[in-house]
């Protein structure tokens, strides 16, 4: 198994420090409004790469933050009249009904910045007592020249560096390419009491400490978006090997390319994107899965309709595939072929999901004549490799979707959630009744408010 590490610039082989056990972390997101498709794609990434390295046999400890206080979220909250807590409470409750619907596979634990205020002022109080830290004016800065490794991540020259830094007329640095650790309250500002008066803690700092706190040192992969390379990341390495030690961090770097929009990277702070939400109430989840799996991961994706579309015709060929092996039995003990082979080959070479897509799409041409042609001892093992490459690349078994519940069922139950929400409308409850709208769609269930009433159909 080979992945491309941003850190040596090399497909290396993977080798988990602790054996069968893989620890992995991987950004998550600030939580102030909807994610848009380049967040599905991020979060796909290490989700294929999650299920297969369960599919090899490893154990995975995966942790995934929440940045849920931020100056994105002070100012979105500010704008709406609400309080920081509450937007971001609000968005992770979100971001989970997208991600669920969308099929991605829960992380073992999400930490939160606000849940580990003590912990970040320790290891800031750690970088300090090693010397490569200082406190001006109730900020912390990280000394960037301080650190000789500095910029060993992104490739980046000191020099480099420079020609992009500034200092904002609030900050107190030393040197331009200092960054804080800890920023001295604002007034109307959510902060906590430190040794350096009451504040809170800078961008960085908080992954460098919930992953040593979650993962503990040399954890085994790193994973985020390739804009996250610098500063971000740049800096989390140096500020934890500071207190670590060189190379005590992170072995495997991994990144993942953007997906573009006009040309340009989608970004909420330049209201050019496409929020995961409306796709996915368009467009069934698996087709947008299999589009984005079509660029292999280290590519950017230019976000394009028709090719959406055309995925999702591509997804519904597979789906009549399951239908017509429904009632196949699989074998009574595994029995893995060639195809299966191929499948976890390109997996294994730098997570080459176009590969491992062309595989089950051959795999699928080459084998249908069997299913037109009666009983087939090779059928069970069709269906069993197939669905086992199906499960890794996170598509499900027809037969779990939908509702157990019969057609008659589940009008009755639909008329009283309507009928609910119809008071609640009447009410003003909007909040209550979006949410009720949104959390149907997340399942598959779509409400549309027309003139002669609230109607539902299956989407």
């Amino acid at each position: 198994m080979r992945f491309y590490n941003t850190l040596t610039r090399n497909e290396d082989e993977f080798y988990p420090k602790k054996k069968k056990l893989v620890r992995m972390y991987v950004c998550g997101v600030t939580p102030y409004d909807y994610c848009h498709v380049g967040h599905g794609r991020a979060y796909l990434v290490y989700d294929i790469l999650h299920r297969f390295l369960l599919s090899e046999g490893y154990g995975v400890l995966y942790v995934q933050n929440f940045t849920d206080i931020d100056d994105k979220i002070i100012n979105r909250a500010n704008e709406i009249k609400s309080e920081p807590k509450e937007l971001a409470d609000r968005f992770i409750r979100e971001y989970f009904t997208d991600m669920d619907r969308f099929g991605i596979k829960r992380a073992t634990v999400y930490p939160r910045v606000t849940e580990h205020i003590d912990e970040i002022i320790g290891f800031i109080e750690k970088i300090m007592d090693e010397g490569y830290a200082y406190e001006s004016g109730g900020d912390v800065y990280f000394s960037v020249r301080s650190y000789p490794s500095y910029g060993k991540l992104s490739k980046r020259t000191l020099e480099e560096m420079r020609s992009g830094a500034r200092v904002e007329p609030s900050e107190n640095k030393k040197d331009p390419m200092d960054f804080a650790l800890w920023k001295s309250a604002k007034p109307g500002e959510p902060n906590w009491e430190s040794p350096w008066g009451r504040g809170r803690p800078g961008w960085h700092i908080e992954c460098s400490v919930m992953s040593h706190l979650y993962l503990g040192e040399d954890i085994d992969i790193h994973g985020g978006a390739i804009e996250l390379i610098f500063p971000h990341h740049e800096n989390e390495l140096a500020q934890a090997e500071a207190v670590l030690g060189e190379g005590r961090f992170v072995r495997y770097w991994i990144h993942n390319g953007l997906v573009n929009l006009k040309s340009e990277k989608m970004s909420k702070s330049t209201g050019n994107f496409v929020t995961l939400r409306n796709i996915l109430s368009s467009y069934k989840p698996e087709a947008l899965r299999l589009y984005l799996l079509g660029t292999h991961y280290r590519s950017p994706v230019d976000f394009d309709i028709q090719a959406l579309e055309d995925a999702q015709r591509a997804y519904e060929r597979i789906e009549d595939t399951l239908r017509l092996l429904a009632q196949i039995p699989e074998p009574p003990e595994p029995v893995y072929d060639q195809a299966f082979t191929e499948f976890r080959e390109a997996l294994s070479n730098d997570l080459n999901t176009p590969q491992a897509l062309g595989v089950i799409f051959t795999y699928i041409r080459e084998n249908r004549p069997m299913l037109e042609g009666g009983w087939n001892p090779n059928l069970p093992i069709f269906k069993f490799n197939l669905s086992r490459m199906l499960d890794v690349l996170g598509f499900p078994p027809l037969e779990t979707r939908g509702f157990s519940l019969d057609s008659e069922k589940l009008s009755e139950v639909m008329n009283i959630i309507i009928s609910l929400r119809n008071k609640l409308r009447q009410e003003k409850r909007f909040d209550l009744t979006d949410r009720i709208r949104d959390d149907l769609n997340s399942i598959g269930i779509t409400l549309e408010d027309t003139k002669e009433g609230t109607r539902w159909k299956m989407s």
